[in-house]
């Protein structure tokens, strides 16, 4: 509860008993964001044989028609196309087929994956699911941030805050005090301070 984005990057070991309560939860209004090659296999590490998402595939609305490693991407680009953007991608590839219902939310682009859906988004109750056909890189998901943070209603604290830095807030009645958290290997630079804040 109280969780209005939650993502999960690459499970491949799944439990379908996890599937109901992800399920409702989008259903009241979640933004459930799935990496792939999530589902593919059981919880003892098995592969499963149903199509890929596997025990996800009802609640994503797409199945996975083909998939690979990316050998080479600096000499084999793929790049799926977010927002009119192409955004490189890096380890791995699937090209999905929506369910009726579910929009393909960003195409790929390159080789035969020209045009085919890499990224689908299901409206599910007042929620969504989104399932991404490539490794989370972040690339993608600062590609992907925006687009997110407005379906799941949040407030981005700190817009210009680079990857690898975490912002939290805490609020008293008098006062909020805001700690930003490098979690990189890298020296980070917060740029200007956003609009409404001294």
């Amino acid at each position: 509860t109280g969780v209005k984005l939650y993502l999960v990057p690459h499970w491949a070991a799944f439990d379908p008993a996890w599937v109901p309560a992800l399920e409702r939860w989008v259903r009241a209004g979640g933004v459930l964001v799935i990496g792939a090659r999530s589902g593919t296999r059981d919880r003892e590490n098995r592969v499963v044989s149903a199509t890929a998402p596997g025990c996800l595939r009802a609640l994503v609305g797409a199945a996975v028609d083909e998939y690979g490693k990316q050998n080479a991407p600096e000499k084999r680009p793929l790049a799926v196309t977010i927002d009119g953007t192409p955004v490189p991608t890096k380890h791995w590839y699937e090209i999905l087929l929506p369910d009726p219902g579910t929009e393909i939310y960003a195409a790929w682009r390159g080789r035969h994956l020209e045009g085919s859906a890499a990224i689908t988004r299901r409206g599910l109750g007042t929620g969504w699911v989104i399932y991404v056909g490539t490794h989370l890189t972040a690339e993608v998901v600062t590609a992907l941030r925006p687009g997110l943070v407005r379906l799941a209603g949040l407030q981005q604290q700190w817009p210009t805050a680079p990857i690898g830095c975490t912002v939290t807030v805490r609020e008293a009645a008098d006062r909020e005090l805001w700690f930003f958290f490098n979690e990189s290997d890298e020296p980070l630079t917060l740029a200007t301070l956003p609009v409404g804040i001294d």
